[in-house]
C-alpha cells in the first residue's frame, strides 16, 4: 500500500497545489521506471549516517543550530553460534520528526559501515515550514555563514527554496522550504530581505576584521 498523501496546502484550492500529490512530477524533471518493480515500496529515510571527526562539535552544531534532539541508544547484535545477543552501547544520533541521523566517528565507526566513510561527504537536504527569512536570521545570530541562496531548486514533488550552511564537519546542509504556485510571488520579497540581512552581515565581519 502506498503511503498517505500529504494534507491539502490551505492556500491553494483543490488538486493545484504541488504538494498534495506525491507522484506528482515537476516540468523541469524527468523520471525514468524500470520496467520491473519490485515487491516494496520505499517511504522515507531512517537514519542516515554521518562520519565525524568531532561528535561534540557535530552535535553542539545541530542541536544549538538546527534544533535537533541528541540521544544515545543501544543497538543489539546477534553472537554467532551462541543462541544470545550482546548490546553495543553508547551510540550518537540526533533525532527531529520522525526520522534521525546516527553519528559515526572517523576510525570509530560502527560495523556494517559504507565502503569509504569520509567527513565532510555528505550533502542532506532538511525541509522547514519555517520561512527562509527567520532561518537567516537565526544562523546569522549564531554565527553560521549563509553559503549560497536562497535560491530555487526543483524538489521531489514542486519547486523548493533553499539556503546552505556548512556543518563543523564542512558537510553542505541546505534548509528548504517548499512553495506552491500561490506562494511564488512571496520569495522576491523574502529574497530581498534575506539579501539585505547577508549583507549587513558581511559588513559586520568585514568590520570586525579592520578593527
Amino acid at each position: 500500500m502506498l503511503p498517505p498523501l500529504p494534507p491539502a496546502c490551505p492556500s491553494c484550492p483543490g488538486t493545484e497545489c504541488p504538494l498534495t500529490h506525491t507522484a506528482q512530477v515537476p516540468s523541469q524533471l524527468v523520471r525514468y521506471l524500470s520496467d520491473s518493480q519490485p515487491p516494496f515500496c520505499i517511504q522515507r529515510l531512517d537514519p542516515l549516517v554521518l562520519t565525524v571527526r568531532n561528535l561534540d562539535k557535530t552535535i553542539n552544531f545541530y542541536t544549538k543550530v538546527l534544533g535537533r534532539e541528541a540521544t544515545t541508544f543501544k543497538v543489539l547484535i546477534p553472537l554467532l553460534k551462541l543462541p544470545s545477543v550482546r548490546r553495543e552501547g553508547g551510540r550518537k544520533a540526533l533525532s527531529f520528526g520522525m526520522q534521525k541521523i546516527n553519528l559515526h566517528e572517523a576510525g570509530k565507526e560502527f560495523e556494517p559501515k559504507a565502503a569509504v566513510p569520509s567527513p565532510g561527504s555528505a550533502d542532506p537536504c532538511l525541509i522547514t515550514e519555517t520561512p527562509l527569512s527567520t532561518v537567516v536570521q537565526h544562523l546569522r545570530a549564531c554565527g553560521v555563514p549563509v553559503e549560497e541562496g536562497p535560491v530555487s531548486r526543483p524538489g521531489a514533488v514542486g519547486e523548493i527554496i533553499s539556503v546552505y550552511m556548512r556543518d563543523p564537519e564542512q558537510n553542505l546542509i541546505e534548509v528548504t522550504i517548499a512553495v506552491c504556485q500561490t506562494q511564488r510571488h512571496l520569495f522576491q520579497t523574502t529574497l530581498s530581505s534575506i539579501s539585505l540581512l547577508w549583507k549587513i552581515s558581511s559588513l559586520e565581519r568585514k568590520s570586525a576584521l579592520v578593527t
